[in-house]
């Protein structure tokens, strides 16, 4: 004989439960450490990466003349570390492409290059899908002479048009939270 009995599906966490213990993590690990405000300070806010929601903490510190990023989630009750990146400008934005949504970082290189890591979360880990870069390069693969700023995508060639259409879907947005240099967009 067999007897079959529900199983309640695991509760989601109230945007509430996540805040606070969000709050309570940076407060410990983050505002109170010299390693990320000890030359300036943090821009922290929570973002709903996948929309599961569930939002993450995405905190931007200092880090010398550029920053570094950390990205976390709450998980079994948890804050769990999702990624830990240096060297961006800033946090670009969160967009959604063919429905999914992903987490993007734009990052520079003195005027030499820029650029913009586009992530996309899988389980507790950001996944690295595209980088689209802006380089001052050789036009030399184009047979022609001197150099210029060429587009990429996953370093092949994508055009002036594509490089401009991927920037402006960063802005094409629902909501867009401004401060100072940087935009949230989700």
């Amino acid at each position: 004989m067999l007897i079959t009995v529900p199983v309640s599906a695991a509760k989601k966490p109230s945007k509430k439960t996540v805040a606070k213990a969000y709050e309570k993590f940076l407060k410990k690990h983050i505002w109170n450490s010299r390693r990320y405000t000890g030359q300036g300070e943090t821009i922290d806010t929570f973002v709903d990466i996948n929309k599961d929601g569930i939002p993450e903490l995405v905190v931007q510190y200092p880090n010398g003349t550029k920053y570094g990023v950390l990205v976390y989630t709450y998980k079994k009750g948890k804050v769990v570390r999702m990624t830990s990146k240096k060297g961006y400008i800033g946090i670009s934005s969160v967009s959604q492409q063919k429905n999914k949504k992903y987490l993007v970082l734009q990052w520079t290189q003195d005027r030499e290059s820029s650029g913009y890591d586009v992530y996309q979360m899988k389980g507790t880990k950001l996944k690295l899908v595209y980088r689209y870069t802006y380089k001052y390069e050789s036009l030399s693969e184009f047979n022609q002479g001197g150099y210029d700023y060429i587009p990429r995508k996953n370093g092949r060639y994508i055009g002036y048009t594509n490089y401009d259409k991927f920037e402006r879907s960063l802005r094409n947005c629902k909501y867009q939270d401004y401060k100072d240099w940087m935009f949230f967009c989700y």
